[in-house]
């Protein structure tokens, strides 16, 4: 599950912090990858071989004195510095490198890695065909909320999760959000005596609490684990439960589609995004259906992004 994690470094502290994450989440077996971006804008000011070399040699040394600080563990660990715009830089070593999570933080203060919703992160969020952990101010990972949908799409990322939690010993908080009444509802649920809203609710919150549950026990999750069921506004309840339960990253597969919810990057999840801030991991998950004995199984493989989008020239080894 998590053989390959991959980290971006652009040579600020800030942006180091990711590593510390990345060492609680690998074990013996996973290879932490380090790669670091020579960015075209700068080739295009300093123009010149000598220039580049420079530059290649400064983020060389950058890169070893952070594998040294890294040698005490026991993780296996590789770096590489790469030609090229920065997203590009790491949607292509996250390709090459088969990168099962990329741990990057949420933004820095140099030029390559700008806000949330900068062109980097943002990029690498919509194109990564692999899970994405966007680290904000805090490093700790003790509870992780999954928002659900009664999707298959949404709890696709349960796997990951689970084996986060698993690293970490973090709790899981799994939470079905059900969108409130329009006033037409609200009208036909108040004249209907058989059908009082404060009972229709509480049915409602039964039966969700019987849908977690279910997934829990599927995946495998149902030991270290809290339900929550709520009504309200879905991106700002998502953002207030996870500030509520002092959870330190949401996990949410984009592209869910079920019961209230619609989700799609740009939408709710970019929402959440922007109303929270606390670290995200993010999936983009594909389903394929099959039929297997007259019964359709749903499937997720990893989505594709266009290559045309890419362009990383060349790369240097360490």
């Amino acid at each position: 599950m998590l053989n390959n994690i991959l980290v971006p470094l652009d040579g600020s502290v800030w942006a180091e912090t990711a590593l510390q994450v990345a060492q609680k989440i690998a074990k013996n077996t996973t290879s932490l990858v380090l790669v670091n971006a020579i960015e075209e804008s700068f080739l295009e000011l300093e123009i010149g071989h000598e220039a580049e070399k420079q530059q290649v040699t400064e983020k060389s040394k950058y890169l070893q004195s952070v594998l040294l600080k890294l040698s005490t563990v026991s993780t296996k660990l590789a770096a590489q510095i790469r030609r090229g715009s920065a997203a590009a830089v790491i949607l292509q070593t996250a390709k090459e490198k088969k990168a099962d999570l990329i741990v990057m933080t949420r933004h820095t203060h140099s030029y390559w890695s700008k806000s949330i919703f900068g062109s980097v992160t943002k990029r690498v969020l919509r194109n990564s065909e692999c899970p994405v952990l966007v680290l904000r101010d805090h490093i700790e990972v003790t509870r992780i909320l999954v928002p659900l949908d009664q999707s298959y799409r949404a709890e696709a990322i349960l796997p990951l999760v689970k084996a986060l939690a698993q690293r970490t010993q973090a709790e899981i908080v799994l939470a079905h959000v059900s969108r409130e009444p329009s006033l037409f509802e609200s009208i036909a649920k108040k004249d209907d005596a058989n059908n009082d809203l404060a009972v229709t609710g509480r049915l409602r919150a039964g039966t969700e609490q019987v849908y977690l549950q279910r997934i829990a026990k599927k995946y495998g999750v149902e030991g270290n684990v809290k339900y929550v069921c709520m009504t309200g506004p879905t991106a700002l309840t998502i953002a207030s439960i996870a500030d509520e339960l002092d959870c330190d990253i949401i996990a949410m597969s984009t592209h869910g589609e079920g019961g209230d919810m619609r989700w799609r990057f740009g939408h709710v999840t970019e929402h959440v995004m922007r109303l929270s801030d606390k670290s995200f991991l993010i999936a983009r998950p594909q389903l394929v259906a099959t039929v297997k004995d007259g019964a359709v199984i749903w499937q997720t493989t990893r989505v594709n992004y266009p290559l045309a989008a890419v362009g990383v020239d060349h790369s240097y080894g360490i």
